[in-house]
């Protein structure tokens, strides 16, 4: 990720389903800011996010799960 989506993703802004989709909190996605909020974010929910080949450096699913599951409970 880069330094916007990481940053996003600390703040629960951007979460990551177990099956690699990615979702916007929905307060994000209702927001009007421009293209950097529309393009650099929202563009981005449902989208399948691509892994390294090598499974070495693909993102450990279990913790992809945990943070996830703190995303949706903040997001409710």
């Amino acid at each position: 990720m880069c330094r916007i989506h990481h940053g996003a993703y600390d703040r629960f802004l951007l979460g990551i389903t177990p099956d690699l989709q990615v979702e916007i909190n929905e307060e994000i996605l209702i927001e009007i800011d421009g293209p950097m909020l529309q393009y650099g974010l929202q563009e981005m929910h449902g989208k399948q996010i691509g892994l390294p080949r090598h499974r070495k450096d693909q993102p450990d699913r279990e913790r992809i799960a945990w943070k996830y599951d703190r995303f949706r409970q903040r997001s409710a």
